[in-house]
């Protein structure tokens, strides 16, 4: 851990390393995540299977991708009753909490309104819960129910009517977290991770049903996917390295610091520990501190790397430079350890989370506080919000406006239409303050249209074409046949002629050379050789790999997951994988051998001009 001084001439230099290498810069594996989605979107559930086998180590059928709520049952039933208690007294107070946020929609009118009157004009906005959302919940080497229960409860308490989680859970593990999706109100558990369990949520299969929203944290595949499915569906935000900073004065308790800091330190050799201090002294005791604690500590390799790489105690001239450090810095989760610090609450708005005096340490708020854990990194916390219940709401506006009301405000309506050039757009009032308008009578027959007058091409005149009743010749003018071509030969849907050759519109996914795409794949077989292929070293099983910053090759043990993972930038918030880690080349052959059976025995190209972004 570093000890740093504000007055350092390398002190700006090695302040923005720490703060920049929160977010990885290595290798990236977008075009790799880009066509493991593409895949599962094409061909379901057969892709999705060969996926499951390969990268989360599971042989199973499609139809056993769902965990029954048999076993769901059976998992909170056989939870020893400390930890079940401890699950539900978590999940009620999150609960309780996120209860605080649930939104209302309004409508009000002008003049206010009376008897269901709405006056000149009524407004509103409608706040609809989504119909149903995807939760992932980290698996690797151990689960997190915790996360789980952050991710789960906000949307129950929104109102979600179906929620649904991917987990690649192991089964010697998945007690814990089977109980908390049973407790948080989970409806559906599929046994699947990585990028193709973000596709096959965003997209939908057989088995899997389409959602609306993905939340929770994952590895630099499942971050990636996250990153390539918004659009398509909604995401929270881009997990990133877990991050605390403390800004102490110095008549705080050292060890308590220390303790706090190497709490953090042990999630991820890329967490992020800060002290902020305008004692030197203060800092070189939780220095000490650390040093003393590491050396007992179970996860000492993790938390060690850590302090090393993206710990330090910095020492400033005054508490208000540090104050305005600590905003620059923009933390997951600020400690203030400061006299009287709720005067400081203010102060501090780029911070994630706030967790004020000696009794608040961020353990609390990783558990059983109330408040979400899902938070933003890497500077994020400038911009971005916990994970609450107003993420899982569509707001819609509503409005109704009489003719008075329209009325009202039609003359400044025209003329904004008329300075943005809107013709179409100011006679649409236009028409309506210069006519009664009154229902339609449906069943009535149609008037007679008035004539419309078209020149004709060779300028003999002009010709009446009556709307709703054109002779044969005008409807083989305005469709381009000639005099001898019969317009009974139109396609009734419009797609060609009798005899025409009709092209259709290309796939979304382009694969230049048409295939036959298999019935079975065959796991390890290669269609030409028959040979199993090499094992692909650039896609290793997502959840094998520690999530966002940090992450190494997928066949890793996945480490600890913050559960309050959340935002990092575009593609450098995401690739976290080292250079030595996935291979840069994607031709190599035995990287094709997978793809290749997926889409039928023939390598997928790219058209040219076209890139892996």
């Amino acid at each position: 851990m570093k000890l740093l001084h504000v007055n350092d001439k390398v002190f700006r230099a090695e302040f923005r390393a720490i703060a920049g290498r929160r977010v990885a810069r290595t290798v990236d594996i977008t075009a790799k995540v880009r066509e493991i989605i593409e895949l599962v979107r094409l061909r379901g559930d057969l892709a999705l299977r060969e996926f499951v086998e390969k990268h989360d180590g599971l042989h199973l059928h499609p139809a056993d991708f769902e965990v029954r709520q048999e076993k769901l049952d059976a998992a909170l039933d056989s939870l020893p009753a400390d930890q079940r208690e401890a699950l539900e007294a978590a999940a009620a107070r999150i609960e309780d909490y996120h209860r605080r946020q649930v939104m209302e929609g309004f409508q009000y009118s002008v003049p206010p309104s009376a008897g269901g009157d709405p006056g000149q004009y009524m407004l509103g906005q409608t706040v609809l819960p989504f119909e149903r959302v995807g939760v992932y919940a980290p698996g690797g080497a151990a689960p997190y129910p915790s996360s789980v229960l952050m991710n789960v409860v906000p949307a129950k308490v929104a109102g979600v009517k179906e929620i649904v989680l991917v987990s690649p859970v192991k089964e010697r593990y998945s007690a814990g977290l089977y109980a908390a999706a049973k407790i948080a109100g989970v409806h559906r558990v599929f046994r699947m991770g990585g990028a193709h369990a973000i596709a096959a949520l965003a997209y939908g299969t057989e088995t899997i049903p389409r959602v609306q929203k993905i939340v929770g944290p994952g590895n630099v595949w499942v971050a990636t996917a996250k990153k390539l499915v918004f659009g398509e569906v909604d995401i929270d935000m881009v997990a990133g390295p877990s991050e605390v900073c403390v800004i102490a004065s110095e008549q705080n308790d050292p060890m308590l610091i220390a303790h706090d800091l190497l709490s953090q330190a042990e999630h991820d050799e890329r967490a992020v520990c800060i002290l902020v201090t305008p004692s030197e002294a203060l800092a070189r005791a939780v220095i000490a501190g650390t040093r003393q604690l590491l050396r007992s500590l179970a996860r000492r390799p993790i938390a060690q790397a850590s302090l090393h790489d993206f710990g330090a105690a910095i020492v400033t001239n005054t508490l208000d430079e540090a104050i305005e450090l600590v905003n620059e810095f923009a933390p997951e989760h600020l400690e203030v350890l400061l006299e009287n610090p709720r005067e400081y609450i203010s102060r501090f708005p780029a911070a994630g989370a706030l967790f004020l005096g000696p009794y608040t340490p961020e353990t609390v708020g990783d558990y059983i506080a109330g408040p979400n854990h899902v938070l933003p990194t890497g500077g994020s916390a400038r911009f971005f919000s916990p994970l609450s219940v107003y993420e899982f709401y569509k707001r819609q506006s509503v409005m109704m406006f009489s003719r008075a009301g329209l009325a009202e405000v039609s003359r400044h309506l025209m003329t904004l239409t008329a300075m943005e050039g809107l013709e179409a757009h100011g006679a649409a009032v236009r028409y309506r303050m210069e006519n009664e308008l009154k229902l339609l009578d449906l069943s009535a027959p149609l008037p007679e249209a008035p004539a419309v007058e078209a020149a004709e091409e060779e300028g003999e005149g002009k010709k009446e074409l009556q709307l709703y009743d054109l002779s044969p010749e005008d409807t083989r003018a305005l469709a381009g046949l000639g005099e001898d071509e019969d317009t009974s030969a139109r396609d009734t849907n419009g797609a060609g002629f009798e005899g025409e050759e009709v092209t259709a519109p290309p796939a979304a996914a382009e694969f230049p050379e048409e295939t036959t795409m298999p019935d079975k794949i065959i796991p390890g077989a290669s269609p030409e050789a028959g040979a199993a292929p090499a094992p692909e070293a650039g896609n290793p099983p997502p959840e094998e790999g520690p999530e966002m910053a940090g992450a190494v090759p997928e066949s890793a043990p996945e480490p600890e997951p913050s559960g309050e993972e959340p935002a990092g930038e575009a593609e450098e918030a995401a690739a976290a994988v080292t250079p030595g880690d996935a291979p840069e080349d994607d031709d190599k052959p035995e990287e094709d051998g997978f793809f290749r059976r997926l889409i039928g025995g023939r390598k997928r190209t790219r058209k040219p001009g076209k890139t892996g972004e």
